[in-house]
């Protein structure tokens, strides 16, 4: 991946002789929108402020600025010390950033603190990111053009665009110089908008989000089984299932399978039902496959 440089100066005006006296860069960070947070510690005063700008090199021996931009007071830090912090995207391309930040007052400028911090994104360099229904699942494929040290990818999935949750893992090649493509296919389908991301995790533990891409899944299926949460069963409610062999599997929010039920012609007849007694609380994934292409899959919760 990018390796993005910030460099921190921190600026303060004051209108009177008690301005401040230092300022410093506590911490940097790349958030999970893919944007970075910079907090600052300063012993400000009435009427000062912290303030910071990035800038990059212009490709010709220059470089362009963003122009400063205000912190945010965060928090009382005690002893006579504030913290501030400032969230700021980089435009897309640029792989190395310098950032300022000062303390201010009516134009004045005091302690700078120089080029003193550096971020490094999570060295993978994504590619193209898709998601496209198909054969009655939703498939994701991925492409990578480098990877240096890379652990995995968790994939995500939102009904909202907000709120992910973790559906799969798939590990990383870890190391490599040529683009490489992954895939998976998510046979969780409901109607509507899904959403997906990746979270790209490091071998140090490290982190970063790709884009969010959505797919968009119409039309309600048959349901072949339905979850009845007084009894924690799974009960047939298409007869098509009582003409075709198959496979009932319950899936966790890791992936695991925890339950799983294999069933010939005839067994899922009438009103067949399928005990989950052993099931925790919480929530899972019901996929059914049959020998005749019959699919189905839904969320359930067991209380």
């Amino acid at each position: 991946m990018k390796n993005f440089y910030l460099s921190l100066i921190l600026f303060c005006f004051s209108n009177s002789a008690f301005a401040a006296t230092f300022v410093t860069v506590e911490s940097t960070e790349i958030t999970a929108n893919g944007e970075f947070r910079v907090v600052a510690l300063s012993d400000t005063v009435f009427g000062d402020e912290v303030i910071g700008q990035y800038r990059y090199d212009d490709g010709m021996g220059g470089f362009i600025f963003s122009g400063f931009q205000m912190f945010t007071f965060l928090e009382d830090a005690g002893g006579g010390n504030f913290r501030f912090e400032l969230t700021f995207t980089v435009p897309m391309g640029i792989n190395t950033v310098d950032v300022e930040v000062c303390n201010e007052n009516a134009g004045f400028v005091f302690n700078c603190t120089g080029f003193v911090e550096t971020v490094t994104g999570l060295p993978v360099e994504l590619g193209a990111f898709t998601a496209e229904v198909k054969s009655g699942e939703v498939a994701l494929k991925w492409r990578t053009l480098s990877e240096e040290n890379v652990s995995h990818f968790d994939i995500q999935r939102s009904t909202n665009g907000i709120d992910f949750e973790s559906v799969y893992e798939v590990s990383a090649a870890g190391n490599s110089t040529t683009a490489l493509t992954y895939e998976f296919s998510d046979a969780i389908l409901v109607p509507g908008e899904i959403f997906y991301r990746l979270h790209m995790v490091d071998m140090d533990g490290s982190s970063e989000y790709s884009k969010i891409i959505s797919v968009d899944v119409a039309g309600q299926k048959e349901r072949l089984l339905a979850f009845n949460p007084f009894n924690r069963a799974l009960m047939v409610v298409s007869d098509k299932l009582c003409t075709t062999a198959g496979r009932v599997q319950v899936v966790d929010q890791s992936g695991q399978v925890v339950f799983q039920r294999g069933f010939s012609m005839d067994d899922m007849c009438g009103n067949t039902e399928l005990y989950m007694n052993e099931l925790s609380s919480g929530m899972y994934y019901v996929l059914v496959t049959t020998e005749r292409g019959l699919r189905d899959s839904f969320s359930i919760m067991v209380r």
